[in-house]
């Protein structure tokens, strides 16, 4: 057991996963002036996915590298600082030496099974004074001999410390002591471990690395970090100290750095989820995980099949794309369509590519901020762009585009695109779209997948209790100049409350999921419809398959709408499905109009059928004047708004930052949709 034990803290570069990379500069100062007082002698900031990644790789902070890296250097008396390092398109040259003087450490990341392609920047870090430490990721994809013989690249690189790093949290403390072992009988540099708590492994795998004669061990406060979290330093500091280690170590200044900085941050639904658990018994670290989910999507299989096939298909640590393409093949998908060509790569190094932005409305708020276009031009400088209202584009505007978003595009235009080869659509549906044309066109497609759904969700919430708490009829009784208490508690339905509710949802993709979350936290009972067979979700407390619509309409006390349109959903719910809904039913459309056959709604709604129905989607947009559901009792019409609010535009613009990266890279896109199936 090592008595010169060091721990690194993470609470703040891994955290910063946790918090989508908000941090302010107040608060890393805060919580490295706790961690300094406290003992702790090693502790990790900035971006979480490693220097430069919100100027490279379209990953935006609360704040830059150097304003973390100040504002925690004031609060530092005794720790040592670093930050993380990532060879492969995030840190660059500038991105390190921006730092001297600055820190003390930079860990450098790398594949278990091929380190050549950090050495460079290792050597870069070395040479500028830094102690050089490396992350050997997904650590447990290789065997322990073949994570040896690159640690000994590693020590040849002049490397402090190599760290075993359990991605997903699959080891186990028995494997955890056996590969610590093999790298400190073998080794003459230091040997460090950094775990994550997937299985609640993670106390249990730092302390038999510690057992095992580990140097350094890397944990967080209350586990803050990544996926599952990280090991919690709180208990392993109890733990050690018990063993007569860390002695040094203040466990109240900890205690309450945790409560007083980490707790208020913690999002109120964290926890380990199904997808924490699959990918360690599968050892895949799947990163973003919402590529793996939407690729689920987009092969009609469970995501559960999706991360299994993957950890037995994948044979490297670095999920290669030729890898990617087996699975995809495996699970009966066609890579050519999920996955951007090559060559495509090849001639953009080459020359200019041209894009198109037809995204610009001229309203406070919604019009492309020059912030957004300066940050284009410096982040892709092999990108030559213009923006463009959002209009019907003509065929001249897109000679020569090889990207465009836009809300919309004919098949008469789009036929003389003969240069594009990838659209992004700017709303959360694409039925609009030329599906079949872009299909035969060989064009990739994406769109903002989940981007609205947060305030799509909350539009739902508040549709149900307008009905629910009678804000609907008082609203009615003040435009009558009418105080009306008595008239209005006699009303049938009576008022109700979510509590206790059932909750509908057809669609549970990002948005049904969404609404789901926060009716599940409202005390509501939800029931889903979902096409994906053996879909589960912790939010849902029943899944019924499409030929069961019937069984959940009956149900229901409150129907959500958040499917998309397709040939099968066309007029999904008509006369016969009013007739299965609960008299104090109400009905909420975000979707698409085309759902419902809106005389069928206006029936429904005249005879009492049901209690009330709010549309945000119209089946002929706008609404013409004199359409008679403006008139229809208990009938509320939102003028397609449900998606937009203060930080839809920002949401937006990072969502097409994230796919053009990844277009550039050669990499999946994350928001792919499957012209076949249509969403």
């Amino acid at each position: 057991m090592a008595q010169s034990l060091q721990i690194l803290d993470v609470t703040i570069r891994d955290g910063s996963f946790v918090i989508n990379f908000q941090y302010t500069p107040e608060q890393v100062a805060n919580i490295v002036g706790a961690l300094d007082r406290s003992g702790i002698p090693y502790i990790e900031i900035a971006h979480g996915m490693g220097l430069g990644a919100a100027e490279n790789v379209g990953a935006p902070a609360g704040a830059t590298d150097l304003e973390y890296i100040r504002a925690a250097r004031q609060k530092v008396r005794r720790a040592k600082l670093g930050a993380i390092a990532v060879p492969f398109h995030t840190t660059n040259e500038k991105n390190i030496l921006q730092m001297l003087g600055l820190l003390d450490f930079v860990r450098i990341v790398a594949y278990a099974d091929d380190v050549r392609p950090s050495l460079k920047m290792a050597s870069l870090a070395r040479r500028n004074g830094f102690d050089v430490f490396f992350q050997m990721i997904r650590s447990a994809r290789v065997s322990p001999q073949r994570l040896l013989d690159q640690a000994k690249r590693v020590e040849g690189a002049g490397a402090r410390v190599v760290y075993v790093v359990d991605t997903a949290g699959y080891y186990l403390p028995q494997d955890v002591a056996r590969v610590v072992q093999l790298l400190k009988n073998k080794l003459s540099i230091q040997v460090g471990f950094h775990g994550h708590d997937n299985l609640n492994l993670g106390v249990a795998n730092a302390l038999a690395a510690v057992k095992a004669g580990v140097d350094f061990v890397d944990a967080s406060l209350r586990g803050f970090g990544r996926g599952a979290g990280n090991t919690k330093l709180e208990s392993l500091v109890v733990l050690l100290q018990r063993q007569g280690l860390l002695r040094h170590i203040k466990l109240d200044v900890l205690l309450d750095a945790a409560e007083r900085y980490v707790d208020p941050l913690t999002p109120h639904d964290r926890g380990k989820g199904n997808a924490d658990l699959l990918t360690a018994a599968s050892n895949v670290d799947l990163f973003p995980l919402s590529f793996g989910e939407q690729l689920a999507s987009a092969l009609n299989v469970p995501f559960a099949r999706l991360v299994r096939t993957l950890g037995k298909n994948v044979h490297s640590a670095q999920q290669s794309r030729s890898e990617w393409k087996q699975v995809i093949r495996l699970l009966g998908g066609q890579p050519h369509r999920l996955l951007p060509s090559q060559s495509r790569k090849i001639q953009r190094r080459q020359k200019k590519c041209e894009a198109l932005l037809a995204i610009d409305i001229p309203i406070e708020g919604l019009c492309f901020p020059n912030s957004a276009r300066e940050y284009l031009s410096q982040r892709f400088p092999q990108l030559r762009f213009r923006v463009d209202f959002m209009s019907e584009i003509h065929a001249q505007a897109v000679k020569g585009v090889e990207i465009m978003w836009a809300h919309h595009i004919s098949p008469e235009v789009l036929q003389q695109a003969t240069s594009l080869t990838w659209f992004h659509g700017y709303s959360g549906g694409i039925d609009h779209l030329p599906l079949r044309l872009f299909e035969k066109q060989g064009v990739m497609v994406t769109f903002p997948r989940g981007v609205m759904a947060p305030t799509v969700a909350e539009t739902v919430i508040g549709s149900i209790l307008l009905f629910y708490r009678k804000i609907y009829e008082s609203v009615l009784s003040q435009l009558s100049n009418s105080w009306k208490t008595k008239e209005i508690l006699e009303l049938h339905p009576p008022l109700r409350e979510l509590r206790g509710s059932t909750v509908g949802i057809i669609g549970l993709g990002s948005i049904g999921l969404e609404v789901a979350r926060r009716c599940k936290q409202l005390g509501s009972r939800v029931i889903g419809l979902e096409v994906i067979k053996g879909f589960t979700s912790s939010w849902v407390d029943e899944v019924f398959p499409p030929r069961a619509l019937s069984s959940l309409l009956a149900k229901s006390d409150a129907i959500v709408l958040a499917c998309p349109l397709t040939q099968e959903t066309h007029h999904l719910i008509g006369r016969h499905e009013f007739r299965r809904m609960r008299p104090h039913a109400i009905l909420i459309n975000v979707a698409r109009g085309s759902l419902v056959n809106e005389a069928a709604l206006m029936e429904a709604l005249e005879q009492g059928r049901i209690a009330g129905a709010l549309f945000d989607a119209f089946t002929v947009e706008p609404l013409p004047d004199n359409h008679p559901l403006f008139q229809t009792p208990c009938f509320v019409v939102m003028p397609h708004i449900s998606g937009f609010a203060q930080h839809t535009w920002q949401r937006l613009f990072e969502c097409f930052i994230k796919n053009l990266s990844c277009y550039f890279e050669g990499r999946p896109l994350p928001d792919a949709v499957d012209l076949k199936r249509g969403y």
